[in-house]
C-alpha cells in the first residue's frame, strides 16, 4: 500500500547508515575475539534480525557464548569471566549479568549466555536467544523484514512497544512473531482487529492440546504466543489488557482507514487537559538503566492514583508519560469535593475497635450496623492535592523532581 511504503521510507535505515552500524559493529567484534578465546560472539538483536529502525537508540546486542558443558554448573559465573576481557565497560545486575560499553555513539551490550543447540538446555532465558535471531532469520526475507518494521513503527508510536513492566507491551520478538505469523502487517491488524481476549498463538504448532500441554500459569494473559523455539513459554507473557485493548482498537482504526498519521507518536494533549482543569505535572527522572528508571516513575504515577483515591478524588482519566522528562496527568470527575465527609468505622459489635472510633470520632452514630462520624474535609479541592502530591514522600523517593505544569 501506499501508505506503508510512505512510512517505510521515514522508519527503514539507507543502506549506507546499516554499512556503517555493521561496520563498526563489526570491528568491535573482531577486536573482542582476539580477547575472549574461549568463547564464541554473537551479534544478535534487531541489528542482526535487519529489523532495527532508524530512530532506535543504537543499541548491539552481543551474545557472548561459553561452552554449555564447561559452564553449566556454574552459569552464574559467566560474567566474572567475560569482566575480565573489557575494559571501559559498565556492568549490570540481572538475572545473570551484562555490560554495556560506548563506542562511536553505538550502545553494545554483552550478554554472557550458554552456547546451546536445543531450548531445553537454557539455564536462562538469554541463553536462547541467538535461537529467536536463528528462527527469525530463517523465516523472513527483506520484505517480510520490512513488514516487521512496519509493525514496531505502529506499537512504537502508540506506547505499546516494550515488554518492560512499566509498559506491558509487546517485545521486539514477540511482534517479529505475530508479523510472520499473520504474513505481514496489514495482515496481522486486520486479524488483530477481529480479536477477542484470549488469543492463543501456536505458530509452528507445537501443540495440539495447548491447555494441557502449557503450565496454566502462563496462559493467563490476554494474548498466548507460543515461542516458536521454546514450547512451553508464552512469548507475550508481559503484555498487558490494557495495552492488548488498545492494539486492537488500533487495528480496528487502521484496517478501516490507513493513514501515515497513525504512525506518528502519540503524545498527551497537555492544552486539552488543561482545558478540562486536570492536573499535569513535569518531571525529571533520576539517572540510570532505562527500564529501572522507568518502574520507579511508574510508581510516582501510582503513588499519584493512591492519593487520589485516599483523598475521595474519582479519577475520569489518568496518563503518564516519558521521554527526555515525565508528564503525569490527572483529570477529576469533580475538581471540587464537597466540605465535609462519611468516615465509616467498625461495626457496633467489635467493642474494642468500636470504643476507639467513638473516642477519635465523639459526635459518631450507627448507621446499618456501623459506627460512621461526618467530618470536615482536609482536602476539597484538586489544588489542595496538588501540594500533597508534590510533597509526597514515596514520590521524591522515585523521582530527582516533580513540579506543576
Amino acid at each position: 500500500m501506499d501508505v506503508e511504503i510512505a512510512v517505510l521510507s521515514k522508519i527503514k535505515p539507507s543502506n549506507e547508515v546499516q554499512d556503517k552500524v555493521l561496520s563498526i559493529a563489526n570491528a568491535f567484534l573482531k577486536d573482542l575475539k582476539s580477547k575472549i578465546k574461549d568463547a564464541q560472539l554473537i551479534l544478535g538483536g534487531s541489528i542482526a534480525k535487519g529489523t532495527w529502525l532508524c530512530d532506535d537508540k543504537l543499541d548491539v546486542d552481543i551474545f557472548v557464548a561459553f561452552d554449555y558443558d564447561l559452564y553449566k554448573d556454574r552459569s552464574n559465573e559467566l560474567a566474572d569471566v567475560l569482566a575480565q576481557s573489557l575494559e571501559g565497560a559498565e556492568r549490570f545486575h540481572g538475572s545473570r549479568d551484562y555490560f554495556q560499553i560506548v563506542i562511536e555513539d553505538i550502545v553494545f551490550e554483552l550478554i554472557p549466555i550458554l552456547k546451546i543447540e536445543n531450548s531445553f538446555d537454557a539455564l536462562n532465558i538469554t541463553d536462547a536467544s541467538p535461537l529467536h535471531s536463528k528462527w527469525l532469520v530463517e523465516k523472513s526475507d527483506e520484505n517480510m523484514r520490512d513488514q516487521i518494521r512496519l509493525t514496531k513503527a505502529f506499537c512504537k508510536a502508540h506506547r505499546m512497544y516494550g515488554a518492560e513492566s512499566y509498559i506491558k507491551g509487546f517485545s521486539g520478538y514477540v511482534l517479529e512473531i505475530l508479523t510472520v505469523a499473520s504474513g505481514g502487517f496489514l495482515p496481522l491488524l486486520t486479524k488483530a482487529a477481529k480479536w477477542k481476549s484470549q488469543i492463543v498463538i501456536d505458530f509452528e504448532k507445537h501443540h495440539k492440546h495447548i491447555e494441557f500441554e502449557v503450565d496454566a500459569a502462563k496462559m493467563q494473559g490476554p494474548l498466548v504466543v507460543i515461542d516458536p523455539v521454546q514450547p512451553g513459554r508464552n512469548a507475550a507473557a508481559a503484555l498487558g489488557f490494557e495495552v492488548f485493548e488498545k492494539f486492537v482498537d488500533l487495528s480496528k482504526k487502521y484496517v478501516k482507514s490507513p493513514s501515515v498519521e497513525l504512525f506518528d507518536r502519540e503524545v498527551i494533549d497537555v492544552e486539552s487537559y488543561k482545558k478540562k482543569g486536570a492536573l499535569i505535572f513535569r518531571g525529571v527522572a533520576e539517572e540510570g538503566k532505562r527500564d529501572i528508571v522507568g518502574c520507579r516513575l511508574e510508581k510516582v504515577y501510582e503513588q499519584m492514583l493512591l492519593l487520589c483515591k485516599q483523598h475521595d478524588f474519582e479519577v475520569a482519566h489518568s496518563d503518564w508519560d516519558w521521554d527526555e522528562d515525565a508528564i503525569f496527568v490527572l483529570e477529576f470527575v469533580q475538581s471540587e469535593l464537597s466540605s465535609m465527609r462519611k468516615v465509616v468505622g467498625p461495626p457496633v459489635e467489635m467493642e474494642k475497635h468500636a470504643a476507639e472510633f467513638k473516642k477519635k470520632y465523639t459526635d459518631s452514630i450507627v448507621e446499618d450496623g456501623h459506627l460512621v462520624a461526618v467530618i470536615e474535609r482536609e482536602v476539597k479541592t484538586s489544588k489542595d492535592l496538588l501540594d500533597i502530591i508534590i510533597n509526597d514522600k514515596r514520590i521524591k523517593e522515585n523521582i530527582q523532581s516533580l513540579s506543576y505544569d
